[in-house]
């Protein structure tokens, strides 16, 4: 079970920096698409669908492996970052636009929230498939046993 945490956490991490190359072709599109269309729609489906439904996937293979309360939290974390872009970043910079689909300097500070969270989200990531390589170095080194002190071992000596 922990090696197909490692492979989805892995596939997290995978899914998370498609996610900023996908940015590029809505961002340096030129002319710039109407929103919500042209290039910049494979981006937004991999960061409305695919990383959240990964999120709960690596969340709950995490404990099914029993890997710990952190690395569950870390693997949903990339949930908790989509929620705050789509209820909390888009609609407050649209409330500081003048018109709709107009950026205002309000709007475009508020829209740089959205590049830091994602910095968050790839951190969380990065962490959470750390966590999962830990893991399964540990059981595949399996228990270690006590070999009692090493030869020339000053603590096992009784000096």
């Amino acid at each position: 079970m922990r090696k197909t945490l490692y492979v989805l956490a892995a596939l997290q991490v995978a899914a998370v920096v498609v996610q900023f190359y996908l940015a590029t072709f809505g961002a340096f599109h030129r002319p710039q698409p109407a929103p919500m269309t042209g290039p910049i729609v494979p981006h937004i489906i991999n960061g409305t669908m695919v990383i959240p439904i990964l999120s709960v996937v690596v969340a709950v293979v995490a404990g099914l492996a029993r890997a710990g309360g952190r690395l569950v939290g870390l693997a949903l974390v990339p949930l908790g970052v989509v929620v705050a872009q789509l209820f909390a970043v888009f609609p407050l910079a649209d409330l500081l636009a003048d018109v709709p689909g107009v950026t205002t300097t309000g709007s475009n500070v508020v829209f740089g929230f959205h590049a830091l969270l994602g910095l968050v989200l790839l951190w969380a990531v990065i962490a959470a498939f750390r966590a999962a390589g830990a893991l399964v170095r540990t059981a595949d080194a399996g228990p270690v046993a006590d070999a009692g002190p090493v030869a020339g071992d000053r603590l096992g000596s009784g000096r």
